[in-house]
């Protein structure tokens, strides 16, 4: 029997610098006024010439735009608004498993129950239940039968991600609101926000109101029974179930304060989803010895046979609003207002397989495999295909003894593998608007699985009895990638899916393992593994143009589209706007060099200057309200160009084990040098001049009074507001927020120590076998020039190698866990 508790504390991320100061003028008490003096009352605004103008209307600056005033002066209190969002969470594990053999009998029982409450405030967080039982049985010499089950259930206080989130709301918050005043009725968290930025809302406000949660369940079940029929010659049949639903529930009651601070209707979604999954399979399996003249052989072959049945449903219902307060029901919606929507889901896999492998005289392994795959998730042209892999390996090391050298080992492979589509990829699709169904995806009943082919070839060396190097190498090709092409609008559709491409990677990988000391009180062992993949995209369909695509702001990529699919292009290269920074750049442009680029030409050097950001501007504007960046054009009179590949240069891990007598201590360092990563976190912000850069405060002041000069109050470096709000680029990806994606992080250190059986019975505890307490700390510390809350992103689709993207996802952060475990 084992009782395992943790306990432990979720560490918010670090804070991002924003914009501490502002271009409206203050009185002494910190209240806006006109240049006349006049009171503004909070959200009412100013006019460029520093003249009140109507309440709530749209923000404007004093003349010269420049925003070096703080929000601090005269006293006045700030805040840090991600501090007072993000806390310190708590959360716990609690565990229990029993388990025994009684003769033929193995049974294991065990029940966790975990608490999480991440690092926002007013969100309860992650609640999951699991209960386990597995049971093997023996109930002959020949037949053996084991089963098992899983019953799980969650619910989750959650967030949204992306646009509208906390995360992306509080990055648009001045620090002068204070998010804790409260609203005019008394209750807490002020909704209206004095500068009524587009995206400004209280993050708090809306955490205490809006209420989203998920609650799921789970069960899982299987059996399976090996009956040997020969000592050679087994049989072995399984079945699993996998059920699973989830209920999804998003309310914002009647009454709820938008950030003007007036009423809305509030809405109401509810999401039900369920679905089940069960495979079931029989593999006859032979293991033979025999002579094959002087050379013994162990083969081992399988034969196997597996099916694979999925479905699922969805039903969704929007309310878009209430007609009476505080009745969450669907009932309480104005009908009209409703929406509703549905899924059903079938799909059914066939597989057939035969694997064999030889082992010769303990020196050279071959192995072969054929497959066939059969899936209802391609039309019937294409449900049947046929894979394979053939693999060898060579023990070079049991025929030629080198000093030193314990193992040496040369082996390759070459296999092929498909790749299946999402569910509606061959069918048609429609959207529904204003009751009528639109055009979406052309449907593709031709469609076949993207193929992969993969060649790896390797080896590896164990010597002086301490040391382990591993090397692999690997050519991945796969062709009729399944990718969603945009469509000539002449076919009344906005894309298919289609087999379109052809992707080719090589990855090198390599490691090693050390055993630096080996004693039975004292052992320390060394890992480092590393690798480095480049993906090129040697084929894309003659009728399909390059495009666009990904990544992704809360599921919509088509907010923002990055990386370039085109025939010849690197997987994972960012193509956008380019921002000049030399007069060479300036002239790449092909219609500028046409028209002439040099001294006394159209476009003369003597008119540019490159300014404090490093950027190419025009000699007449620079230092002047209207100093701007240039945008670069290429040869070929492209403005969108390459401005960043998000692949790394190398990926290194290092792990080691420690132990001294009950002590033990892992720890795991991730190493990530080079790529790129797109900050899209820090550019939306631009639009509403909150970013850190437009905090012009630092930067000397020049007194201007009764200088007509435009150059006087940019003199000394400042810049308007408006220069920093064009590299907003209609959000569009720019390479100003591209950043240098190297870290090292610690991931991982896990530190315990072990009393055992002797030691309690010394000291009278003789019922416990044995003691384990340790402290456990993950994503530790990060070492990165990137600006944003951390390096390791994935965006929102979660996929971290093709699309290193920022964009408010939800972040890692830091944990301190503390672990009492005890064996009876």
């Amino acid at each position: 029997m084992t009782v395992r508790n943790e306990y432990g504390q979720s560490f918010r991320p670090k804070s991002i610098p924003t914009a501490l100061a502002s271009p409206y003028l203050t009185d002494t008490l910190g209240t806006y006024t006109d240049t006349k003096g006049n009171t503004v009352t909070n959200g009412d605004y100013i006019d460029a010439s520093g003249n009140l103008i109507g309440p709530l209307a749209g923000p404007a600056e004093k003349a010269d735009g420049i925003a070096d005033i703080v929000y601090a002066r005269f006293n006045r209190p700030v805040y840090d608004q991600q501090e007072r969002l993000l806390t310190h969470g708590p959360f716990y594990t609690n565990y229990v498993s029993i388990g025994q053999r009684r003769g033929n009998t193995n049974f294991n029982v065990s029940f966790q129950n975990t608490k999480q409450d991440g690092v926002m405030i007013l969100v309860n967080g992650y609640n999951r239940q699991n209960f386990r039982v597995n049971v093997d049985q023996a109930l002959t010499p020949r037949f053996d039968l084991s089963v098992g089950g899983f019953f799980g259930k969650s619910n989750n206080n959650q967030v949204t991600q992306g646009p509208g989130s906390p995360f992306f709301a509080v990055t648009f918050i001045e620090p002068n609101i204070d998010l804790f005043a409260k609203n005019p009725d008394g209750t807490p968290y002020a909704a209206k926000i004095p500068h009524l930025l587009p995206n400004a809302t209280n993050p708090l406000y809306r955490l205490a109101n809006e209420h989203i949660n998920t609650d799921r369940s789970r069960y899982t079940g299987y059996a399976k029974a090996v009956y040997r029929i020969f000592d050679w010659l087994s049989f072995e049949g399984n079945y699993n179930y996998d059920q699973e639903s989830a209920n999804y529930t998003q309310e914002r009651p009647k009454n709820y304060l938008n950030s003007s601070g007036l009423p809305t209707p509030g809405f109401l979604v509810k999401n039900d989803s369920s679905g089940r999954t069960f495979n079931t399979g029989a593999t006859l399996t032979s293991v033979r010895n025999f002579r094959l003249g002087s050379l013994g052989v162990r083969n081992t072959t399988k034969a196997a046979y597996v099916y694979e049945d999925q479905t699922r449903s969805v039903f969704t219902l929007t309310g878009g609003a209430f007609t009476v307060v505080k009745t969450p029901e669907f009932n309480a919606i104005d009908f009209s207002q409703l929406t509703p929507g549905s899924l059903d889901i079938s799909i059914r896999n066939k597989n057939y397989y035969v694997v064999s492998g030889f082992d010769v005289n303990d020196r050279y392994l071959i192995d072969g495999l054929v497959r066939w795959d059969g899936s209802s998730l391609f039309g019937p042209d294409s449900r049947w295909q046929t894979y394979y892999r053939v693999s060898g390996a060579y023990r070079l090391s049991e025929d030629v003894h080198l000093k030193g050298i314990d193992e040496l080992k040369l082996r390759a492979s070459y296999g092929t593998a498909g790749l299946r589509p999402t569910f509606d990829a061959q069918y048609e699709t429609f959207a529904i608007v204003g009751g009528v169904p639109v055009k979406q995806t052309l449907g593709n009943k031709a469609l076949k699985p993207a193929r992969s082919g993969e060649l790896e070839l390797g080896g590896n060396v164990d010597f002086l009895n301490r040391f382990t190097l591993e090397y692999s190498y690997s050519r991945k090709e796969t062709k009729d990638q399944i990718l969603l092409v945009p469509l000539s609008s002449a076919t009344g559709y906005q894309n298919q899916w289609r087999n379109a491409g052809t992707l080719l990677g090589h990855t090198h990988e390599l490691s090693l393992g050390a055993i630096i000391m080996d004693r039975p009180d004292f052992s320390w062992r060394l890992n480092i593994a590393g690798d480095r993949t480049r993906q090129v995209i040697s084929d894309l369909a003659k009728d399909v143009p390059p495009f666009l695509v990904g990544p992704d702001y809360a599921g919509n990529n088509d907010v923002t589209q990055h990386f370039k699919i085109a025939k010849g292009e690197t997987f994972g290269v960012i193509y956008g706007t380019k921002i000049v920074r030399s007069f060479a750049e300036l002239c790449d442009d092909p219609a500028k060099k046409l028209a002439g680029c040099g001294a006394g030409l159209a476009y003369d050097p003597a008119n540019y200057v490159v300014n404090e950001d490093g950027f190419l501007v025009s000699r007449t504007t620079y230092h002047t309200k209207n100093e701007t960046f240039l945008k670069y054009v290429d040869p070929t009179g492209a403005s969108v160009v390459k401005i960043a590949d998000v692949n790394p240069d190398f990926n290194l891990s290092f792990t080691t084990n420690l132990r001294f007598k009950g002590f033990t201590a892992y720890a795991l360092v991730d190493w990530v040098q080079g790529g790129k990563i797109y900050n899209g976190t820090r550019q939306w912000p631009f639009f509403e001049l909150r970013d850190r850069v437009y905090d012009q405060s630092s930067k000397a002041r020049v007194n201007c009074a009764g200088n007509p000069d435009p150059t006087c109050p940019y003199s000394t470096g400042k810049k308007s507001g408006s220069y920093y709000q064009a590299l907003y680029n209609g959000i569009n990806p720019i390479d100003f927020f591209v950043e240098n994606g190297t870290y090292v992080k610690i991931k991982e250190i896990n530190v315990s120590y072990s009393i055992g059986r002797s030691f309690l019975e010394k000291i009278g505890i003789g019922g416990i076998s044995g003691i384990k307490l340790g402290v456990i700390g993950r994503n530790l510390f990060t070492f990165t020039k990137y600006s944003g809350y951390d390096p390791e992103v994935a965006g929102l689709s979660g996929d971290p190698y093709s699309f290193r993207f920022d964009g408010f996802s939800y972040p890692n952060f830091r944990t301190l866990t503390g672990v009492v475990e005890l064996s009876f």
